[in-house]
């Protein structure tokens, strides 16, 4: 979810203000606006609001279920020494989270080459998302070989221990952006800059 807000000079009245907060869900923007006096109480919220916090309320819990789906499947494959087994996680991920990976086997060998469980527990997490990021997955005919990226190689370190690995995605990535007050320098195709 990207968030982002600014104030609307229009105000209903003297001494009001208008904050408004927009967000995206997927590719759907919500506004959501709410009228405070300049002794900061708010106005109640319209039904077109509550109908939209409805909304948002509902897409966060069906992602809670997803989340939760992962991580117990995560937990129950937790070793990186099966082929099926790694297989089956980078299919989860790749499916429920859209991550681009063309080919399941081929990651899941990869990942069990590079012997990721020791350092997955007791490991640099930089290092680690760093090392499974830049396995590199051959291509088919005249298409070049591309690199698992950051983005899967964070989701997937994370779903395997969440408190140590954070999820870096487009929208962790603009989060970043709005923190810092400034761009991150952007790699090629769909991976995204951390450090």
């Amino acid at each position: 979810m990207s968030l982002r807000s600014d104030r609307i000079t229009s105000a209903p009245g003297p001494g009001w203000i208008q904050p408004r907060i927009g967000f995206y869900l997927g590719k759907t923007e919500f506004i959501i606006q709410a009228s405070i006096d300049s002794s900061g109480y708010m106005k109640v919220p319209s039904r077109g609001n509550i109908d939209v916090a409805k909304q948002i309320r509902n897409e966060f819990l069906n992602w809670k279920r997803i989340d939760e789906l992962i991580y117990d499947e995560f937990k129950r494959f937790n070793k990186n020494v099966n082929k099926e087994d790694v297989a089956y996680k980078v299919k989860l991920l790749k499916d429920l989270y859209g991550c681009k990976l063309e080919d399941n086997s081929e990651a899941a060998e990869l990942i069990i080459n590079a012997e990721i469980d020791d350092e997955l527990h007791d490991g640099d997490p930089i290092d680690l998302v760093e090392k499974i990021e830049k396995l590199s997955i051959p291509k088919v005919g005249n298409e070049r070989r591309s690199n698992i990226g950051v983005v899967f190689s964070s989701k997937y370190c994370h779903f395997h221990e969440s408190n140590r690995f954070a999820i870096y995605d487009q929208y962790a990535k603009r989060g970043l952006e709005d923190l810092l007050e400034r761009k991150i320098k952007e790699r090629t195709g769909e991976d995204y800059s951390y450090r």
